[in-house]
């Protein structure tokens, strides 16, 4: 089914024509060697860096997504269009406002922290973010903005402004001054990591008359989202915000509540949140298997596991995936894998063996239970199909084999609560499975042997039990996925949006 209906959306680009051309020579840290490399400066329509205000900044961010747009999901509310932070603050400030999704709590939230605190931890965490990616940390120098610097030492803080803002109003440059200079911190992810308080956040619902009393969240290392504004005060600093999560793509309340309580089928939700897609079958797409690869993860997110022990219902098959041994065991059979040297030693109450090479366990149609390896659910997460061990030194990676259809049976559980009901599972799982696909095709994990992690870097499995809802759903969209232009799409999902979704250029 061709999904056709497009999300209007206010134009929201200034076109920069970059130089070219010509024998001049001049210093690789110069703006007009940056335009004669034909790199475009940032075109938010909501900004300072116009040449005027402050000086034109480097594009850093990506393409632009045609699935990937603006949508708006308030009832009378418009898109950040044109720099004004006196609407940013009433925006982000009226609990009154409602829309798709406002029934989360974190539609809207605040959060404070006193000001030598918060301009400490900035400081300490400009370098941070800078060493993770150069790219994203901006520095003023003779009027132009160079990445790509070595930042160690910024000084003591002493402001932050807001320079420019997306169409949903998430902040994507930040403007931060030192004693040491001034410094232009980019993309949504870095801005909630630099302000993360670490402390109490208060939400609340659209229509609300005030925040919640008990906190939301508490300790995170990441603010909920960079749709926010910040005032400074004195001795502290209030910031208040909106939305949960990157905010781009399909938003999970938004959708439970246009499925609910607007009767939106899972095509018209699909349609809302993607423009211009096309939902096929994925046996149409090319390249594309039944089965998936799960790279598992412990709770600190690491691949690297020490001693397994598994068991499962039915007869439990391990053998190696050269074909160099091949054993059966009785169901319940408590197998220990230990891995040591490079080489993992196997032990069953009635066979001892080691072999440095990957070998499978097969639950012959049972579900394998790990039963050391804590999930937000159980100690004792059950897995479908297959799990592939490979030895990695003193460590071993743990690799979940399943069919697609039963992969999904334990994220969408992880992904979407069951009381969104099942026209919004229906939503989830065909973004789930286009996501897992997109993946799957990209190669990502490829030199570590798997297609998709467990947690939220692709998406969450086996975090929650199933359920028969989503398992309904699941088989009611059994092998949809969504695609542009034949290939799969990246079918971006977040929580909770503040109003609008944003675009995918605008995140990353």
């Amino acid at each position: 089914m061709k999904i056709t209906k497009i999300v209007t959306f206010c134009c929201l680009t200034l076109l920069f024509a970059a130089c070219s051309g010509g024998n001049i020579r001049e210093k690789a840290d110069t703006f007009k060697a940056i335009q004669r490399r034909n790199i475009k400066p940032m075109d938010n329509a909501y900004s300072l860096l116009n040449g005027k205000d402050y000086p034109k900044v480097e594009n850093n961010f990506g393409k632009e997504v045609p699935y990937l747009q603006p949508v708006n999901d308030t009832k009378n509310q418009d898109f950040f269009e044109t720099y004004d932070e006196k609407k940013a603050s009433q925006f982000f400030k009226n609990l009154k406002i409602e829309g798709y999704g406002s029934n989360s709590m974190y539609w809207r939230w605040k959060t404070s922290i006193s000001k030598s605190s918060l301009f400490q931890k900035i400081a300490q965490r400009i370098p941070q973010i800078s060493a993770r990616g150069r790219k994203n940390v901006f520095v003023l120098k003779d009027g132009v903005w160079l990445n790509n610097q070595n930042i160690s030492d910024v000084g003591s803080v002493k402001d932050m402004k807001v320079l420019s803002r997306g169409a949903s109003g998430v902040i994507t440059h930040l403007l931060v001054e030192t004693s040491k200079g001034s410094y232009l911190i980019t993309k949504e992810y870095n801005i909630r990591r630099l302000l993360a308080t670490n402390g109490k956040v208060f939400g609340a619902r659209g229509g609300s008359s005030d925040y919640s009393k008990t906190a939301i969240s508490d300790g995170s290392p990441l603010l909920p989202s960079a749709s926010l504004v910040f005032e400074i005060g004195m001795f502290s600093v209030d910031i208040y915000g909106g939305g949960f999560g990157h905010g781009s793509g399909m938003i999970q309340y938004g959708a439970g509540d246009l499925a609910t309580n607007y009767g939106f089928s899972y095509k018209d939700i699909l349609n809302h949140y993607y423009t211009n897609a096309s939902l096929v079958d994925m046996d149409t797409v090319a390249g594309v298997e039944r089965n998936i690869k799960v790279g598992l993860t412990k709770p600190n997110g690491s691949l690297e596991h020490g001693q397994i022990f598994i068991t499962g219902g039915g007869k439990l098959r391990v053998y190696a995936e050269d074909e160099s041994f091949d054993y059966t065991f009785d169901p319940n059979t408590e197998i220990r894998i230990t891995p040591k040297a490079g080489r993992l030693y196997v032990k069953t109450k009635v066979k001892e063996f080691w072999t440095d090479k990957k070998f499978f366990v097969d639950g012959g149609g049972y579900y394998l239970l790990v039963k050391n390896l804590r999930k937000a659910h159980t100690s004792n997460p059950r897995y479908r199909g297959k799990i592939q061990f490979v030895p990695k030194g003193n460590v071993l990676h743990m690799i979940s084999v399943v069919d697609m259809e039963d992969y999904l049976k334990q994220v969408v559980p992880s992904e979407m609560p069951r009381s969104f009901g099942v026209e919004a599972l229906k939503v989830q799982a065909v973004a789930a499975r286009t996501y897992a696909i997109s993946d799957f095709l990209k190669g990502r994990y490829a030199a570590l042997g798997f297609h998709v992690k467990d947690t939220t870097e692709s998406q969450v499995y086996n975090n929650q039990v199933e359920n028969e809802d989503a398992n309904r759903a699941i088989e009611a969209t059994r092998g949809e996925i969504l695609v542009y232009q034949g290939v799969p799409i990246d079918a971006k999902y977040s929580s909770t949006s503040a109003g609008f979704t944003e675009a995918a250029h605008r995140i990353w």
